[in-house]
C-alpha cells in the first residue's frame, strides 16, 4: 500500500474514491483513500480543485448573506446573470434593506450590461455601488447607475462611447444599419450617464467620444461617484 496524497479531508476523498473506483488497482492502491496509485496525482489535482471550489462558494455564500454582490468579470450574460439573480433573490429577501454591489471590470456588452441596469433600477431595495480598482465603459454606467456610489482611492472611473465588437463587412445597408444601431445605443448610454451624475448631454458626448478616465477625487467632482472611502 501507498502513502495518501490527497490531504484535503474525507469528502474530497471519497468523491474521488467514486471517480477512480472502476479503474482498478493497476500499479498499487492508497492505503488512506483506495485510489489507483497510478491516478493519485489526478485525484490530489481534483481533491485540490473540490477544496478551492468549496472555498469560492462559501465566500459567495458569506457575501449574499451581508447583502453583497460582485461584478469582478468582463460584463456579459454569465456575469450579468450572476448579479441579476442575486438582486432578485436580495429583494425576495427582504424589498428594503440595501445591497451592496462591488464592481472592478473592464466593461463589456452593452445590451447584457443594460439588462443588469434596468434591473438595478427595478429592484426596491436601496443599490450601494462600491468601485475597487476600475469601472471602465459598460461597468462604469452600472456602477454610477446606484442610489449610492462610493470609491476606494485609487480606484478609476472610465466611460467613452459604445464600440463596434469584430469587423465591419458586408453590403453598404448592413453597414449602415450597424452604424445607426451603434449611434442609437450611444444615445442610451449617454442619457444614463447624463441622469445618473448631473451632466449635461453635450458635455456626456464631449467626454465619451474617447477614453475618458477619472481618478477618484475626479469621478467625485464629475458626479460620477458621491464619496471616497477607506474602510470597507
Amino acid at each position: 500500500m501507498l502513502e495518501c496524497e490527497t490531504p484535503e479531508g474525507p469528502k474530497t476523498r471519497l468523491l474521488a474514491q467514486r471517480a477512480f473506483a472502476p479503474l482498478g488497482d493497476a500499479g498499487g492502491v492508497c492505503a488512506c483513500c483506495r485510489i489507483p496509485s497510478k491516478y493519485n496525482l489526478i485525484a490530489r489535482a481534483l481533491a485540490h480543485a473540490a477544496a478551492i471550489l468549496g472555498c469560492c462558494s462559501c465566500a459567495s455564500d458569506e457575501m449574499l448573506g451581508r447583502r453583497e454582490l460582485e461584478l469582478m468579470a468582463p460584463v456579459d450574460a454569465e456575469s450579468c446573470a450572476t448579479v441579476i439573480r442575486g438582486l432578485l433573490y436580495l429583494q425576495h429577501q427582504d424589498p428594503e434593506a440595501p445591497v451592496t454591489p462591488y464592481i472592478n471590470s473592464p466593461g463589456g456588452e452593452v445590451q447584457n450590461g443594460l439588462a443588469l441596469y434596468d434591473v438595478m433600477r427595478a429592484v426596491s431595495c436601496t443599490i450601494r455601488t462600491v468601485c475597487l480598482g476600475v469601472a471602465a465603459s459598460m461597468a462604469a454606467l452600472l456602477f454610477i447607475a446606484a442610489d449610492e456610489r462610493e470609491v476606494l482611492p485609487h480606484s478609476r472611473i472610465m466611460i467613452h462611447d459604445p464600440l463596434i465588437s469584430g469587423g465591419v463587412g458586408g453590403s453598404a445597408l448592413s453597414v449602415k444599419a450597424r452604424a445607426d444601431d451603434l449611434m442609437r445605443i450611444r444615445d442610451i448610454t449617454a442619457s444614463v450617464i447624463a441622469r445618473h451624475s448631473g451632466m449635461s448631454l453635450e458635455r456626456v458626448f464631449e467626454l465619451t467620444a474617447s477614453d475618458t478616465y477619472f481618478e477618484a477625487k475626479e469621478a467625485v467632482e464629475a458626479g460620477l461617484a458621491d464619496r471616497i472611502i477607506t474602510r470597507l
